[in-house]
């Protein structure tokens, strides 16, 4: 317990670095998801502008 009182201004900031770390992972791979078709829907837009 003692660590922790002498430390708690190292320990904070790491915990924090990690918790919004995680945070920013889990995001990604959520938008990536829609992201994909997005651009594939943009591509196919593009193409079908294109042979006209």
């Amino acid at each position: 317990m003692q660590f922790l009182l002498l430390h708690w201004h190292c320990i904070l900031p790491a915990a924090a670095i990690l918790i919004s770390m995680v945070l920013m992972g889990r995001d990604k791979k959520t938008q990536g998801k829609g992201s994909a078709d997005e651009i594939k829907t943009q591509d196919f837009l593009e193409d079908k502008e294109l042979r006209r």
